[in-house]
């Protein structure tokens, strides 16, 4: 199968995850690549394909995708444009299918071998050849951080990431028409300042979206759920890069937890996207009542706010049961009306 067109007019590259899972011995970089070649060959894919690895066979893992450039997902999403804004974790649709297009569970780990700057880290499982060398630098994916995020035992399994690297493309996301926007805002909801409520928080997502348009703050309010503060009669959202949050207005604002998004809002306006931070929200899922609302955003005595995070790439909201201090500001998500 060849690649889906690339918004430059030619074909963009293919990239998924290894459906199987190796240990931590699997041989080095040229034998991943042959283990990415044989799962694409496998799922009826051509060209050729790489690991995402850093290795002393093969060198620093940036380096090994070449020229290439302009990433889809295999249900044809896209995932990146260049391999600096792969490092730079400035993606598209976060990469979790494997190469028939199977959607993985979460908690995926991923064999990397990358260090913090892009070199090859110092835990490789002995040049990948070894169980017993300790640990690796692996990939947390649900996070969607593509530098090395922590430690992989040797001896367990993990996938393997395969780019396609046989042509420069450019990729991007085209947001539907019509659409609404969401984004995180750049100021932080200072509740235990104003103590006026949710009202402070919309007018911050108002002050902060672009004009013409009304905006709210996804926020919940103790036994009301954040969806209900907004339209379901509308198109549904996406981020300032395009991007969909959920491929319905419906499917958000009646997702339960669990309820996986196809991408999380953690883009600004600007275009930046401010990692490892959270967000303040009051309910673990759209649909569901707030649990823990710093009594309706008024006290920083009240309750612990239900955190929203805003960098993992799958349950981004509930954030796993975060529980946050209502003394401390944070940002809110902010949703056109």
């Amino acid at each position: 199968m060849a690649p889906s067109a690339g918004t430059d007019g030619g074909a963009a590259n293919f990239v998924f995850l290894t459906s199987a899972t190796y240990p931590g011995d699997f041989g080095g970089a040229a034998v991943a690549d042959g283990i990415c070649q044989a799962h694409a060959r496998d799922a009826g894919l051509c060209g050729t394909y790489r690991a995402w690895l850093g290795s002393l066979d093969g060198g620093p893992a940036p380096s090994r995708l070449g020229a290439a450039s302009g990433w889809v997902r295999r249900d044809g999403r896209p995932f990146v444009e260049s391999v600096s804004a792969l490092f730079a974790n400035d993606t598209y649709y976060p990469l979790l299918h494997d190469e028939h297009g199977v959607r993985l569970p979460l908690l995926a780990s991923v064999w990397a071998g990358v260090d913090v700057d892009g070199g090859i880290s110092p835990e490789t499982c002995a040049d990948w050849t070894r169980t017993d060398a300790g640990y690796a630098a692996a990939l947390d994916i649900d996070f969607g951080i593509w530098r090395a995020t922590g430690g992989f035992n040797c001896q367990g399994r993990a996938a393997l990431a395969c780019f396609g690297v046989d042509r420069p493309s450019s990729v991007q996301a085209v947001a539907p028409t019509p659409s609404r926007l969401i984004f995180p805002s750049s100021a932080t909801f200072d509740f235990g300042l104003q103590l006026s409520g949710i009202a402070v928080a919309d007018a911050l997502c108002q002050s902060e979206g672009p004009p013409g348009k009304s905006y709210r703050a996804l926020l919940a309010l103790d036994g009301g759920a954040p969806a209900s503060r907004f339209r379901a009669d509308a198109g549904p959202w996406v981020r300032p890069d395009g991007v969909l949050i959920y491929p319905t207005a419906q499917a958000f604002l009646s997702a339960g937890y669990g309820d996986l998004p196809l991408a999380t809002p953690w883009r600004q306006l600007d275009g930046g996207k401010p990692a490892g931070e959270v967000v303040n929200g009051g309910s673990p899922a759209p649909a569901l009542p707030g649990t823990a609302t710093c009594m309706d955003w008024t006290s920083t005595t009240g309750s612990s706010a239900v955190g929203l995070i805003g960098w993992t790439e799958q349950s981004w909201f509930g954030g796993f049961g975060l529980r946050l201090p209502c003394s401390t500001p944070r940002r809110v998500y902010c949703l056109e009306e």
